[in-house]
């Protein structure tokens, strides 16, 4: 009988492949996807010379491919997807020169991949990904490296490879330079064939390179230059920045240093993307970038740069993100405004601003609100006011300007955004009133106002934002009550209340915010019980009550949790060391939340919580002696009368 492909029930197949197969000496299609294929794939398979298609895709199957491969002139489609694989390439797969798929993804392969795949000269779709590896979310393909001391892959005839992806993976070493020049087209994606002779892409990630970067890549017609996270050290090679017909340049992630060529952007009129953020570049960021016209995302966080943003970078009228958070960047000394805010003006398509931890030191200013950024991110020890004109940011979805000196009150034009979800002002210096408008907002999702100067009562109208997810308004001087509404917080996660002037009772309401995770009312000058219905939050994974109502009422609900680790005498009516007995109590149950957290990262060890035991104890003798002390006083006192 001539057999010359499987039944399709193949694929329903399970244990080890059968050498029967094996004298299937025409067959021509093997095909298992799916199955529950064990053990390793027997030598047979390869020596069976009529086949075209091999795909043993999806199973469990293990062990190294035989190193015996060879003479299948026939072979187009090699499938070994998700499996169990292991081991080196045997060198007689780059000599199947019949091969137009080859996929071994998602295995745990190591070693190199030859100089002879080169001899696959009809391959149009090449994928080889470690399983092992494959955590790195920004994937980019294709991605080559090397053995240590092997030259970079080294293609010579590819016309039409549609597909190259060569995944991160344990293959490690340098970059060969002149191998560079002998690969003509890789495409993946979205990336187009540019010619016969030139390669559309190179992208390399998540590979250990540890080498600098070779001058010769700049002379490839690249239209895309990605290598991150591959250790890469040394200097940027200007040519690099001399490719007219790069449209993506991605070098993120790395370890590169020296300074940015002050030629930057002028021979670059193709250039959409440039990512060199997590690198350890300084210098100044050169107002030639202004000339990369067509220029939509530019990422320099996490670097050492210094100097001002340059005004040309308003020059830039396609610009949609620019991110230069985490350098040494400061200000012009001429003028306390940060004057490429009035330049960034131009940029109307510009979406996402980011410029935090930096040195600027200065004042926002007035064109600050005809951005047309949605989101905007600082934290540079900015001073002064937030500018009126903070109402015009119509598109601003995101407001980030925590830990800055800013003074003055929080503008009622902040109401007037109506896309505007997020506020975070935390640790600045701005006092009066929250705006009562905010509590009509009804977009507002985060309200961060904590660690400012803030007086005045809670606007009744905030605890109606029922799409409320986190309210911090903690370390300022609000007084007032917590009213019934809070209740009305059906997906509240976190409620801070703490170290403010609050009165009254606990409402008996807040058991309807059953999303709560995160609750702190402590230090204020609350009163009464806790309402039962507290235990009804049952996502409650943090809750802070100190120094917040009575001893005697905060133990009766507590009692049966406490009892095993405090002594009943010590839960008693208030007598002359109270205060001392309340804070050792309050402290000892603060440790036992710590030691019982669900995850074991954030558990603290037995070594710290009995550092903290014996801290508590020596605060507790030391805090007898002061009450005894000022009672002492007070009685002194009160004789003289």
């Amino acid at each position: 009988m001539d057999v010359r492909r499987p039944c399709p029930s193949l694929d329903n197949f399970a244990g080890v492949i059968p050498s029967e197969i094996g004298n299937l000496a025409n067959l021509e299609i093997v095909s298992v996807q799916s199955g529950s294929l064990t053990g390793s794939i027997p030598s047979f398979i390869f020596n069976i010379s009529s086949l075209r298609i091999i795909d043993l895709t999806n199973n469990n199957l293990s062990g190294s491919l035989p190193m015996d491969i060879h003479d299948l002139p026939f072979l187009e489609e090699l499938y070994l997807t998700s499996n169990q694989l292991s081991g080196q390439f045997p060198p007689g797969l780059w000599e199947c020169k019949g091969l137009r798929s080859l996929s071994l993804s998602v295995n745990k392969f190591t070693g190199s991949i030859s100089r002879k795949i080169g001899n696959l000269t009809l391959l149009k779709r090449f994928i080889s990904r470690s399983k092992q590896f494959d955590s790195y979310n920004r994937i980019i393909a294709p991605r080559f490296a090397h053995k240590q001391g092997t030259r970079l892959i080294k293609v010579h005839c590819h016309q039409d490879i549609q597909a190259t992806q060569l995944y991160t993976s344990v293959l490690t070493g340098r970059i060969a330079h002149k191998s560079l020049m002998h690969i003509p087209n890789m495409c993946a994606g979205m990336c187009a064939i540019v010619s016969p002779s030139a390669i559309a892409c190179l992208s390399i990630a998540r590979v250990c390179l540890s080498s600098a970067l070779p001058e010769e890549i700049g002379k490839l017609n690249l239209e895309k230059l990605s290598i991150q996270e591959a250790s890469l050290t040394g200097l940027i090679p200007f040519q690099i920045f001399n490719m007219s017909t790069v449209r993506i340049i991605d070098l993120g992630l790395n370890q590169l240093s020296g300074q940015l060529p002050l030629s930057l952007g002028l021979w670059l009129p193709n250039l959409e993307q440039l990512y060199l953020d997590d690198n350890k570049l300084s210098g100044i960021i050169t107002s030639s970038i202004g000339n990369a016209s067509k220029l939509t995302i530019l990422s320099l966080t996490t670097n050492s740069f210094t100097g001002s943003i340059p005004n040309t970078i308003g020059d830039l009228r396609f610009l949609q993100v620019f991110l230069a958070s985490q350098n040494n960047l400061t200000r012009e000394p001429s003028s306390l405004e940060l004057s490429f805010f009035t330049y960034l003006e131009n940029c109307r398509h510009l979406k996402y601003l980011g410029i935090s931890l930096n040195q600027f030191n200065g004042i926002l200013p007035a064109s600050f609100g005809n951005l047309s950024t949605t989101l905007f991110k600082d934290s540079n020890e900015l001073t002064g006011f937030l500018p009126e004109t903070l109402g015009r940011l119509k598109l601003l979805e995101r407001l980030y300007l925590e830990h800055n000196g800013l003074q003055g009150s929080i503008p009622n034009d902040l109401c007037l955004l109506n896309k505007l979800g997020d506020i975070y002002l935390s640790d600045n210096k701005l006092h009066g009133p929250i705006p009562t408008c905010l509590g009509e907002h009804k977009p507002l999702r985060s309200l961060y106002l904590d660690s400012n100067k803030l007086t005045g009562t809670i606007p009744l109208t905030l605890w109606s934002l029922t799409d409320l997810i986190g309210l911090n308004l903690s370390t300022n001087s609000l007084s007032g009550y917590i009213p019934l509404e809070i209740g009305r917080l059906k997906v509240i996660t976190q409620i801070d209340l703490s170290w403010n002037q609050l009165s009254g009772d606990i409402p008996s309401t807040i058991g309807g915010a059953q999303t709560l995770v995160t609750l702190s009312l402590a230090h204020n000058k609350l009163q009464g019980p806790i309402p039962q219905l507290l235990g009804d939050l049952i996502n409650l994974e943090f809750l802070d009550l100190s120094n917040t109502i009575c001893l005697e009422v905060f133990l009766s609900h507590w009692r049966h949790s406490v009892l095993f680790v405090v002594d009943s005498n010590l839960i008693g009516s208030e007598d002359e060391n109270f205060s001392a007995k309340e804070q050792c109590v309050l402290s000892v149950f603060h440790l036992a939340l710590a030691c019982s957290k669900d995850s074991p990262k954030e558990r603290i060890n037995m070594k710290d919580a009995a550092a903290m035991i014996e801290k508590i104890k020596i605060e507790f003798l030391e805090n007898i002696g002061k009450d005894r002390k000022d009672k002492r006083i007070k009685t002194n006192s009160y004789r003289h009368l």
